[in-house]
């Protein structure tokens, strides 16, 4: 299922189908951020016992990236922690994830001097 957050238009600008599906006891949502998130998370969905709704952002369809060969399965109900650090945490999830690295790294460099 597409989606398009932070890009709707006119009266949908505030809609985001995954709050809704969020409150459905039993379902699953996965959202990848990159090409290999995708590949990990579309896998894991299928293989999953329980219903499992992969949303998909379109602002990822032109994205580029490393995607693993062979086995590739992420594990449904951990986040994933693209960098660690011990005085700030940012939490996002989509394509929002991708676009906080720079800006997290850049926090990184400039507190541990």
């Amino acid at each position: 299922m597409a989606g398009r957050d932070g890009q709707q238009l006119a009266a949908t600008h505030w809609q985001n189908q995954e709050v809704w599906y969020a409150r459905i006891r039993g379902l699953k949502i996965v959202a990848p951020s990159s090409p290999a998130d995708a590949k990990a998370l579309l896998v894991a969905a299928i293989r999953d016992d329980d219903p499992v709704i992969f949303l998909e952002n379109l602002a990822l369809y032109n994205t580029q990236g490393e995607v693993p060969d062979g086995e590739h399965v992420a594990q449904l109900g951990k986040a994933a922690v693209l960098k660690e650090g011990q005085d700030i945490s940012i939490i996002t999830y989509r394509r929002h994830a991708r676009r906080f690295e720079r800006p997290a790294a850049s926090w990184c460099s400039r507190t541990t001097g």
